[in-house]
């Protein structure tokens, strides 16, 4: 595995995490 898709990995799964992270902190808004 090259360096460029080692980080596009990890560039997807933090992508993957950020959004979910923003989905719960708008469902948690919306719910208030």
């Amino acid at each position: 595995i090259g360096a460029g898709a080692a980080g596009g990995l990890v560039a997807v799964v933090l992508a993957n995490i950020v959004a979910i992270f923003l989905m719960r902190a708008v469902g948690r808004n919306l719910d208030a």
